[in-house]
């Protein structure tokens, strides 16, 4: 289960002895966003990034080849747009969760999260 704390600043992963942890691809094109989000997934034994990406391209193909649980989606990157992954994703033979991230305090960038 996946739970934010309550003053939303870090994230609680709790998982059983036995399960594996969650497989995660993060995107960012900010790299101190990018560090922070993996050295807080990085602290937490029940996430595993693997694979990181700083634009739209490589994070398409990495998620076309790598096994991800679910992909942490920034809307703004280079190339390939964050909800234009996301909606390819929902069209991939074994569509995966995502999450999506962003700075913009932008309702529209919102409602367009939602309806995918």
């Amino acid at each position: 289960m996946f739970f934010l704390s309550p003053t939303g600043m870090e994230a609680v992963v709790h998982t059983t002895p036995t399960m594996p942890p969650i497989r995660v691809l993060v995107t960012d094109d900010h790299p101190l966003s990018l560090q922070s989000i993996r050295t807080t997934l990085s602290n937490d034994p029940g996430m595993a990034i693997v694979g990181e990406a700083s634009d739209g391209k490589a994070a398409w193909s990495l998620l076309q080849k790598t096994p991800a649980d679910v992909a942490l989606l920034d809307v703004r990157l280079p190339g390939i747009e964050g909800l234009e992954i996301a909606s390819r994703i929902g069209r991939m033979a074994t569509p995966i969760p995502f999450l999506v991230i962003s700075m913009w305090p932008d309702e529209t960038v919102y409602n367009e999260a939602m309806l995918l």
